[in-house]
């Protein structure tokens, strides 16, 4: 499948408020599947993920880490075909903003901001 073109360019200031663009370049981007959906964020109960951005029944590794980069939970689970999962209840964890990293057996790695109230 074809990817998508974006055109830009930079506007260059100077300390002096003068200005210039730079020549119009484009970057082809690859076309990338929609990204999985944790949800409700932020959530006080359970947190449920829409994994249809994986294959279904591919395995799957989630990873719980706080904002210092401690990895604070793992588990593994296997992708259901098109049911939302739950992944953990919110009193799991205090209250705080969580990184939650899930991989794909097939490499694709995606990477979500979690609020717990």
């Amino acid at each position: 499948m074809a990817g998508k073109r974006y055109f830009y360019r930079l506007k260059m200031t100077d300390l002096d408020g003068s200005f210039e663009y730079s020549p119009v370049r484009s970057a082809m981007l690859p076309h990338s599947r929609a990204a999985p959906v944790l949800f409700p964020n932020p959530t006080a109960s359970l947190l449920m993920a829409d994994l249809s951005a994986f294959a279904p029944g591919q395995l799957i590794q989630v990873e719980v880490f706080d904002l210092s980069g401690k990895k604070l939970h793992a588990f593994s689970l296997r992708n259901p075909d098109g049911a939302a999962t739950p992944l953990w209840t919110a009193d799991r964890f205090p209250k705080g903003i969580y990184l939650v990293r899930l991989a794909a057996e097939n490499g694709e790695v995606f990477v979500e901001r979690v609020a717990v109230e």
